[in-house]
């Protein structure tokens, strides 16, 4: 490299070019080229550099280029094409090749494109490549061509778990979308279980379970979309305009991807996803009002998960603000006493006569005249927070109706939710002996049922809780067992007295004798324990009686009773005796 530096290592073309700032001061003072390109790739993990002669189609790239792309010399022929060997994805190769074609036939002067390249260790990164070419003065000759090609895997730009875009790149897609006047498909999904699986395997498996998904995304849908991650457990796909597959297709090769990911690794897939799906440009919607529309109707998919996928429609959009006025108004009701709050109790009923002996204590809240569903207002109020408040409430209303229904059955007990969010708060169980003091209760008569996503993520308050349940005589049933997590060992760890047995596991005795003996050695094992078990979600005649033969010792579900107002409660014990359910 010469120490007197020229753009076009030619003086009589540079001086019939009207001279720049830059070329005047390299002209009249001592510049040295190869000092001044050492500067800036020296010690540098996160830009490459590169520039050449086009007509000579001879470059020179900086040593990190070098070395990292498995290159043998600086000084690269042909590097144009060369580097297209370091672009694994073929829709990345092409809109490369047509870039340049397009900047070489359209005689642009910049060249900005994002993609992803292979380096010579096999590691597959995103870049950014910004170039300039200079053309002679009539643009009929490419001179020359200089590059700075940076990591795009920074936290900022590419999720460093999923390695896909974040939503900075995905706005300048969908820039360019609007731009270029055609109407493409949007599809969003979000991932509901990945707190449970923190929780109860670790970040390393969620993480490794999103690494699988989101690399077979990519190698097999490539061609057809490109995928961005979104906040959260949140991800979209802009599908190519010409994919002439349906949004259901598509959605459902998006789910089998998912499914298969999630089954190589053993974890349940149960309503694991939630698709939206919407056109862009859309409404003169900007790409960021655009992507709070998509968000909210995720949100609003996740709600309503007998349905496939949310499509953006007029009865979206008036859904998507009922829900925005639901959270307000939740929350001011829990702010304003819990006005619109109540508890109703579902029957637990002995196995083998069906007479009621307990209950499960429910949360009921109503928006404008209409109960609210419990999978629309439970997550709102953990998102608030104010699910510590609420569940406060629950559990003093709980203890104050259980001294009264003792009055009719003085062996009858209830059993009350806990989520994981209540075990996060320290002050939890000291306020839960606060409430029992307060009405005399002999906490014997109550059970908190606890999901398995509290197990292994809050282990120590867990324990605290325990003993403190230990302590007054309180009892711990673990809740949904069967339901995907579930082990034997969950039956040694803690000092569980009942054991709800999920009614996944129904449809598993309904399909052979041979799980038939599996789930009746669940029951023994539990009893073994010295363990109560409970059945919930029986319907049928058929499932009750085959339910009575695996031995377990209660029985919940519509077969016998559907949740009840406290009045209808009380109504039914206060006849004398105990009944057996309305179907018996």
């Amino acid at each position: 490299m010469q120490e007197r530096f020229d753009i076009y290592n030619n003086s009589e073309k540079t001086a019939s070019i009207q001279e720049s700032t830059f070329s005047r001061f390299v002209r009249e003072h001592y510049f040295n080229a190869q000092s001044m390109f050492d500067s800036v790739t020296r010690e540098n993990s996160s830009s490459y550099f590169c520039f050449g002669d086009m007509q000579h189609n001879v470059f020179y790239i900086s040593d990190n280029m070098r070395q990292e792309f498995g290159f043998e010399s600086n000084i690269v022929p042909d590097l144009i094409r060369v580097w297209e060997e370091r672009i694994p994805s073929a829709k990345h190769l092409r809109l490369y090749r047509e870039d340049i074609q397009s900047m070489i036939c359209s005689k642009r002067t910049a060249h900005d494109l994002r993609y992803q390249v292979r380096k010579s260790n096999g590691e597959t990164i995103w870049v950014r490549c910004y170039g300039m070419l200079e053309w002679n003065e009539e643009k009929t000759m490419p001179l020359f061509f200089s590059a700075r090609i940076t990591h795009q895997d920074d936290q900022f730009v590419v999720d460093p778990v999923t390695n896909l875009p974040r939503m900075l790149a995905a706005f300048t897609h969908l820039r360019e979308v609007q731009c270029s006047g055609k109407s493409q498909l949007v599809i969003a999904f979000s991932l509901n279980s990945i707190t449970e699986i923190n929780n109860t395997r670790g970040r390393p498996c969620s993480d490794r379970l999103l690494r699988n998904i989101s690399s077979t995304l990519m190698d097999r849908l490539f061609d057809r979309m490109a995928f961005y991650h979104l906040e959260g457990m949140r991800c979209m796909a802009v599908v190519d305009p010409e994919c002439t597959e349906s949004p259901s297709e598509l959605i459902a090769e998006i789910r089998a991807i998912i499914e298969e990911c999630c089954h190589e690794m053993e974890i349940p897939v149960h309503s694991f996803c939630s698709f939206a799906v919407m056109r862009y440009p859309c409404d003169n919607l900007s790409p960021e009002d655009f992507m709070g529309h998509i968000i909210s109707l995720i949100r609003l998919a996740k709600s309503t998960p007998d349905k496939p996928y949310i499509e953006y429609s007029a009865e979206s959009v008036g859904r998507i603000q009922k829900m925005s006025k639901i959270a307000l108004a939740l929350n001011q009701d829990v702010l304003n006493g819990m006005e619109h709050f109540r508890i109703v109790v579902q029957p637990i009923v002995n196995a083998q006569n069906g007479t009621v002996i307990g209950g499960e204590v429910l949360l009921r809240w109503t928006f404008d005249g209409e109960n609210i569903s419990p999978g629309v207002f439970i997550p709102m109020l953990e998102k608030s927070e104010m699910i510590h408040t609420v569940g406060l409430w629950v559990f003093d209303q709980a203890t104050q109706n259980c001294m009264k229904l003792l009055r009719y059955d003085p062996s009858f007990y209830l059993t009350f939710n806990i989520s994981l969010r209540q075990f996060s708060n320290p002050d939890f169980a000291a306020s839960l002996i606060d409430v029992v003091a307060k009405y005399g209760l002999d906490a014997s008569h109550l059970t908190a049922e606890i999901t398995e996503s509290c197990l292994d993520s809050l282990p120590e308050s867990l324990a605290r809780f325990a003993a403190m349940c230990n302590s007054i005589g309180m009892h711990i049933a673990l809740d949904d067992f069967g339901s995907g997590y579930s082990s034997m060992r969950m039956l040694l760890r803690y000092p569980y007295d009942i054991i709800k047995l999920d009614r996944s596991l129904l449809g598993e005795i309904m399909e052979s004798d041979q799980k038939m003996q599996f789930i009746r050695s669940i029951v023994y094992a539990c009893h073994q324990f010295g363990k109560k078990v409970c059945m919930e979600g029986v319907e049928t005649e058929e499932q009750n009686n085959l339910i009575r033969q695996t031995g377990c010792d209660m029985i919940q579900g519509f077969y016998y009773y559907r949740p009840m107002e406290l009045c209808d409660l009380y109504h039914l014990l206060s006849r004398g005796d105990q009944y057996p359910g309305s179907n018996l």
